[in-house]
């Protein structure tokens, strides 16, 4: 099933070991994000960070296993 992940559902996945992150991970769907939420999320990675109270790697490790498993998409004009 193709899904389109917006930004709250791959952020809540980022900052918590939850059900969400495990159905994103482990769900074998065809996950779909725009390709500009990575870049939203570098920017606010040390807020994140503090918000979920993981360091900077173990929220740059979790992001990197997320990224593994969606496809990006740039923009349309």
């Amino acid at each position: 099933m193709k899904l389109v992940v917006d930004a709250n559902i791959l952020i809540a996945a980022l900052l918590r070991d939850s059900t969400t992150r495990r159905l994103l991970v482990l769900g074998g769907h065809d996950l779909h994000v725009p390709e500009y939420l990575f870049d939203e999320i570098e920017i606010h990675r040390d807020e994140l960070a503090r918000r979920s109270g993981q360091t900077t790697d173990a929220l740059e490790e979790a992001l990197r296993i997320l990224r593994g498993h969606v496809t990006e998409h740039e923009e349309a004009d």
